[in-house]
This record gives C-alpha cells, sequence and structure tokens, in this order.
C-alpha cells in the first residue's frame, strides 16, 4: 500500500496552483513495487493532520507492507513517525547514515512492515532500492534480495562527508573493455533527471570523504538489462 504525505502536493490529474507540487512519489513507487515483484496499491494522499494519516494507515492494513512518503522529518507538519507509534507499531529506527535518505522511519504495525520514507523524490528511490526492494523479494520467497554491484574506474572528482554513506546518481558504460562510472549531473536529492538518466548508484563509503577520477569504486545497478549482462560475462550475484 502506497501513501503520499503533504498539502503541498497536487496528483498529476489537478490543477497546479501556486505553493502546489505534482505527487511524484506515488508514481515512482508503484513503478518500483511492480519492478521488485509486488503488486502496489494507491491510498492518494494524505493531508498533513493526524487523523487524515491515520485513516490513510489504517486503510493500508490490508496490504503486506505500507510505504508512505513525506512527514517523517522534523517539521511542525510531520506526524508520520507519531501517527505510526499511535496506531501500536514497534518502531525499529529512524535516520539513516546515508545520503540522500536519512530521514527514514521503519517499524511494525500488526506483524507488518511499515517504511516511513523521505518526502524527497529521489531521496525515496535510493531509500526504497536499499530497505524496501529487497524486504519486497524476501517477502515474496526470493534468495537475492540486492542490486548486483560491480566495479568500475570513476571519471570524476566526487567529494563528500565522513560518517553517511553516499548513493551517487551515475551512468556505467564499458569503455576499452574497462567498466567506467560517470555521474548524470547535479545531486540534490529533488533532481529527478539525474536519477533518471542513471543506471547505477556509485557508493562512497562512509569512512571516505570523496572519490578521485580513476579511482576503482563500487556501483549499484540499477539496470535490470545491464546487470545481467555483467553477471553473465563478469559477476557472481545476479540481478
Amino acid at each position: 500500500a502506497i501513501l503520499s504525505t503533504g498539502d503541498e502536493l497536487s496528483d498529476v490529474d489537478e490543477e497546479l496552483a501556486a505553493g502546489k507540487i505534482v505527487s511524484s512519489n506515488s508514481y515512482s513507487l508503484y513503478a518500483l513495487v511492480q519492478d521488485s515483484g509486488g503488486i502496489p496499491v494507491s491510498l492518494g494522499i494524505a493531508r498533513d493532520t493526524r487523523a487524515d494519516l491515520r485513516a490513510k494507515f489504517m486503510e493500508g492494513l490490508h496490504a503486506d507492507m505500507i510505504l508512505s512518503s513525506g512527514g517523517v522529518s522534523v517539521g511542525d507538519y510531520d506526524f508520520v513517525k507519531d501517527v505510526l507509534k499511535d496506531l501500536g507499531a514497534a518502531m525499529k529506527f529512524w535516520k539513516v547514515a546515508m545520503r540522500p535518505g536519512n530521514p527514514l522511519a521503519f517499524g511494525m504495525i500488526g506483524g507488518k512492515p511499515a517504511f516511513g520514507l523521505p518526502g524527497n523524490p529521489v531521496s525515496v528511490m535510493v531509500s526504497f532500492e536499499q530497505f524496501v526492494r529487497p524486504s519486497i523479494r524476501k517477502m515474496s520467497g526470493h534468495t537475492r534480495l540486492f542490486r548486483q554491484v560491480i566495479e568500475a574506474t570513476a571519471q570524476e572528482q566526487v567529494t563528500a562527508k565522513k560518517g553517511r554513506t553516499y548513493f551517487i546518481r551515475c551512468r556505467v558504460s564499458e569503455r576499452d573493455g574497462e567498466l567506467v562510472a560517470t555521474t548524470t549531473g547535479e545531486q540534490g536529492s529533488g533532481i529527478l533527471m539525474s536519477m533518471a538518466k542513471a543506471n547505477g548508484l556509485l557508493i562512497i563509503p562512509e569512512e571516505k570523504d570523496g572519490i578521485e577520477p580513476g579511482e576503482r569504486v563500487k556501483v549499484q545497478i540499477l539496470d535490470n538489462e545491464f546487470a545481467y549482462r555483467q553477471w553473465m560475462g563478469y559477476g557472481e550475484q545476479g540481478a
């Protein structure tokens, strides 16, 4: 069950009034759930009130898993964590040392997993890949839970702050028989274009403060077809 939260959201078939943004996360999550082997059910948009959030979460309890986006940070109207607790959720964690995707809540409601994902579009997608996709695959009986990770040669310098694992949107390609990774543009968590162009996430471990051109790096492959080709030719893990 997929739920977007926020008074600022408008659906794609509504007129976009001043101060509103399109509810893109629900569509991203719908597609990602399908790609992971799940059956997505849309709960629509919940407004920034405890009552509306509670009603939507209650509606989602018929599903095997609940995914919400937004409302898990520290703003005046970020009620998702509180509502989950009100519903008796056993909260397991809140916040993850990663970027993008730091504000992420997870709990169990009646034995069912509930993920409170961030609100920014790229943060939602990266968080899904690291936490939700493996969970869906595990619940579906798969043994290969995670995306394939390959090694490539970085083409650019990328800076980072120690203490968080960074997932940098990139494009992996073959050049002179070698896999190379090139970033796809600005890395802000609201910039969907650089996510749409990416076929992988370059991983900068939390103990590093960046990477240099020519450095060998690990990349999590998002493109199933590309991952399959690498698995057949080079890798040991499936997509």
